[in-house]
């Protein structure tokens, strides 16, 4: 009976180790593309793919996908919102 329990317990924490370690990563990516947000709204005309790999990503389209998901819109969408103003 003190297996069975120590194998749940063990499966408990590995759980909530799990949902942690997950927890931070989306926190990072978040913060992530909120950098590239700022720098959007700062650069005239950024270069997405540069974006995408100075970010770590493994391509443009995945960068696209992952800013269109955590804030609303492409990152495109989301400069022609700006009015295309720079900031400098």
């Amino acid at each position: 009976m003190k297996k069975v329990i120590r194998t749940k317990n063990i499966g408990l924490w590995n759980t909530i180790d799990h949902s942690a370690h997950e927890s931070n990563g989306i926190k990072l990516q978040r913060n992530k593309l909120l950098e590239a947000a700022r720098f959007i709204r700062e650069c005239e005309h950024p270069d997405w793919a540069d974006m995408a790999y100075d970010l770590g990503y493994s391509s443009q389209q995945h960068f696209i996908t992952d800013f269109n998901r955590v804030l609303g819109k492409t990152p495109l969408q989301y400069k022609k919102e700006l009015g295309f103003q720079s900031s400098e």
